[in-house]
């Protein structure tokens, strides 16, 4: 791969992981692993020479999860949705939860929102299958307020300005 080559065909870096499946590494480890981790870990194994220092690659090589050089790694999965809506979600072992924005709210030309309602929690203990949507149970509020933290830390940690969240309208 030449040094500032992208993967897609757009042009742009590739930041979306929505493939993703939990790792575990002996008895006490077990990690979120997305398909930039693919990328990433063939660019490494193929050595490939980036002359000006940068990778190019949002995923981590998961040699580092062999070797014990990877360093928190996270736990769930975080999803920038642009395609069928403006959405973004986080994915952990047991949840899924998502937020989209309102229809016309999404910033032009940016692929973001200022804006965002919830719009999918999905216990996948209970349903793996996805089927039964969680997001407006009063008894899950505690579970949405915990994922929609991590969810606004994860859109920091991706250079996203931080939005507000509502619950569904």
């Amino acid at each position: 791969m030449r040094p500032g080559a992208r993967i897609g065909d757009t042009g742009l870096p590739w930041t979306r992981g929505t493939c993703f499946c939990m790792c575990r590494l002996g008895p006490a480890t077990e990690v979120a692993i997305t398909a930039l981790e693919t990328y990433a870990l063939t660019a490494r194994a193929a050595v490939c020479d980036f002359r000006d220092g940068q990778d190019y690659l949002a995923g981590r090589p998961l040699q580092g999860l062999v070797d014990g050089s990877a360093k928190d790694w996270p736990l769930e999965v975080f999803v920038q949705i642009s395609e069928s809506t403006c959405g973004r979600a986080v994915r952990t072992k047991r949840w899924t939860y998502c937020v989209e924005a309102p229809k016309g709210q999404a910033r032009f030309g940016s692929r973001d929102s200022e804006v965002y309602h919830e719009a999918f929690l999905y216990d996948l203990q209970a349903t793996p299958g996805q089927r039964k949507n969680l997001v407006a149970s009063a008894e899950h509020e505690k579970v949405r307020a915990e994922l929609c933290e991590v969810l606004l830390r994860r859109m920091a940690g991706a250079g996203e300005k931080p939005p507000r969240i509502l619950p569904k309208a």
